[in-house]
This record gives structure tokens, sequence and C-alpha cells, in this order.
């Protein structure tokens, strides 16, 4: 209910409490000169999730509600490759040799919800959910459209970048019981924006020329990241008394929250690649994201 359509609330019978976790790994690889196989990290990586719901009683004697409170993991966009930093930079003959590529965008979202039963076949239900937004990359970084000299545009520096902050978004849905083993459902999740905060550090060496170390510098770092309205549509069916199967699609809206990225850097403390970069402005790497449709399929049996 709390993850995927706060109107199941609304058929909630009894107090209940959840405690789970949400885990997977991932497989790929990298070809670019000089890599002919860049390895993706492909440990099996997890968080917990946790959710209660308690029912409140009727209003107006006709109308059953309850409320949620839950702790679900909303995006786990994490990734570590490991190869060789590939020619580029000012000039095109800047590498940083091996390197670990560490990315990772974590969002939890800690929400309250209610829902409402409308008629013993449909429900109606909302959330609120307090956005904890985690982004660090640890990567040879290309600058690519910055605000104050345009002209250091494709310089390269090794770039550690942590920023965290929080946001809010909107969550909600409506079910149809049209018999009492099958049920449809449809939700809905407004677009947010989160403000993060944290550091980014750094050393541009090798666009240099320079042993490691004189032009280590650090920022104050700020990283705007949208996050994309969703639609979610699908079913569920009890076909035995202790099994029951459902599907389900979403659309996900990223064409239009991952356009660029905004990346602002203040408080430069290097003097020397503050001359070259400044010591404060702003790079917008583009992303251009395409909307995405996902398809589930699901199975659940009951062992009592």
């Amino acid at each position: 209910a709390m993850a995927a359509n706060p109107a199941a609330l609304g058929f909630l019978g009894a107090a209940e409490f959840n405690l789970g976790a949400l885990a997977g790994f991932t497989e790929g690889t990298f070809s670019k000169a000089p890599n002919p196989d860049g390895p993706l990290d492909d440990s099996l990586r997890a968080i917990p999730e946790a959710a209660l719901g308690i029912p409140l009683g009727s209003i107006a004697d006709r109308f059953p509600v309850a409320i949620g409170l839950s702790f679900v993991p909303d995006s786990l966009m994490y990734a570590d490759w490991k190869f060789v930093d590939p020619l580029g930079g000012l000039g095109g003959t800047v590498s940083y040799g091996l390197q670990s590529h560490h990315s990772e965008i974590v969002v939890i979202r800690s929400a309250l919800g209610v829902g409402v039963s409308l008629t013993p076949k449909v429900s109606v239900g909302a959330s609120v959910g307090l956005l904890y937004n985690h982004n660090h990359l640890r990567t040879p970084y290309t600058f690519q459209n910055m605000d104050v000299n345009p002209g250091a545009n494709g310089a390269k520096t090794l770039l550690d970048l942590k920023t965290s902050g929080y946001g809010w978004d909107v969550q909600a849905g409506m079910l149809f019981r049209a018999t009492t083993n099958l049920q449809f459902g449809l939700s809905y999740r407004c677009e947010s924006t989160v403000s993060t905060d944290g550091d980014a550090n750094g050393d541009p060496y090798a666009q240099f020329g320079v042993p490691p170390g004189p032009l280590a510098f650090h920022y104050d770092a700020n990283v705007k990241n949208i996050f994309p309205q969703q639609v979610s549509l699908g079913t569920s069916w009890k076909f035995h008394r202790q099994w029951r199967a459902a599907v389900q699609v979403d659309w996900i809206n990223w064409s239009d929250a991952f356009k660029t990225l905004p990346v602002t850097l203040r408080n430069g403390n290097n003097p020397t690649v503050n001359s070259v970069v400044g010591a404060n402005f702003q790079d917008r790497i583009p992303l251009n994201w395409e909307n995405q449709f996902v398809y589930r399929g699901g199975l659940e049996f009951d062992v009592t």
C-alpha cells in the first residue's frame, strides 16, 4: 500500500506491520579504447524497508479509513566500474589511468498515507513523502557547459562529489475490487525536485601535466535532482486460496526530469584552479534520458 498504491489502506481490516528488504545486483561491461572489457561490480546490494498500517474506524459509519507510515527505498542507482580512463580532456591526450568509477543516486521515501473505502469495491488514497536524496560521484570528470569560463569546457579532473538533501512528493491511487479475488489498481506519483548540498574534492594534475597534490581543490557543492512523475496500472487475481498472481506496468517520465544535471561549485580553495575555472561556477551535465516503461509480474503464496 505505502510503496505502490495508498488506496490499498482503505481495505485494511486490521493493524499490520511489515518489515522487509529490497535487494538486487547488476551486470554490465564498458567498452572504449583502451578498454576491451571494463567490468561492473555485480555485488549484491540490499536496504531494509518497513511499513505500518492502522485502521481508524469509519467516517459517518460508512467509509472505513486507515493511515499508514512507511520507510521505503524509492531509487537505488548504484554502480562501481573499473577501467582505464580513456584519452580526453583539453588537447585530447589526458588520462588518469586505471580508476574506480563510482556513481550513486539513492532516494529514501518516508511517507504518511491515508486510504478511504468508498464502497466495498472501491477505495481511494494518498500519501505525502519526505525524500532523502544522497548523491556520490567519484570519477575522472570532464567539464561540459560551464557558465563562467566556457573556454575551460573539455578540461578533465579527478573528482569526488558527495551531496545530500531533502524534498517531498505526493502519491495518489484508486483500487477497484471487481470480485473478492480480482482487483485493479491505478496510481500516480508527482514530479519532485531535491536540492542537495555537500563537498567536491579533486585534482586536475594530469590535465596540467604536474605531479598529484599542488592543484588539489575543494568546493562547496550543490546538485539539483528532478525525479520523474510516474503512472502505474496493475491487476491481481487470487486464483487459488493460497495463490495470487499480479501484473503491472509503469510509465516513468524521465525525459522531462533527467534532461540536464546542474552542478554548482562555490568557494574554491585553490588559487591556481580558481584562475582557470573560477572560484564559483555552474556546470550543466547533459543527460537526455528517455521515458521508460517497466513491466512487472509477481506470484504470491500463503504458506499457512
